[in-house]
């Protein structure tokens, strides 16, 4: 993960390009799926440094979290993709 969360506004494909692009610590970065998002969330509610169910903001090592992230995680496969509130801790299918 990136320190420094605040990055975009991106649509679906270009949010692909960027995590790809990444040369941080020799390269390798994808775009999280949504389980990688629910358990990145899940860890910061377990650490107790969310504002209740909202974990958005300067928390712990991260800066900048946004509510709203993409996922690699399609909904319906070349229509949609799926994102994930890190407001509410939920994912939704979300137009490309």
């Amino acid at each position: 993960w990136e320190k420094n969360a605040n990055h975009g506004p991106f649509n679906w494909a270009s949010a692909i390009n960027y995590a790809t692009a990444l040369t941080l610590d020799g390269g390798g970065f994808h775009l999280a799926t949504i389980s990688e998002l629910q358990d990145l969330y899940n860890d910061l509610l377990a650490a107790s440094v969310c504002s209740g169910a909202d974990c958005t903001g300067d928390i712990g090592g991260f800066t900048g979290i946004q509510s709203d992230y993409w996922s690699s995680t399609e909904g319906v496969a070349g229509r949609d993709a799926k994102d994930f509130s890190f407001r509410f801790g939920s994912e939704s299918g979300s137009f490309r």
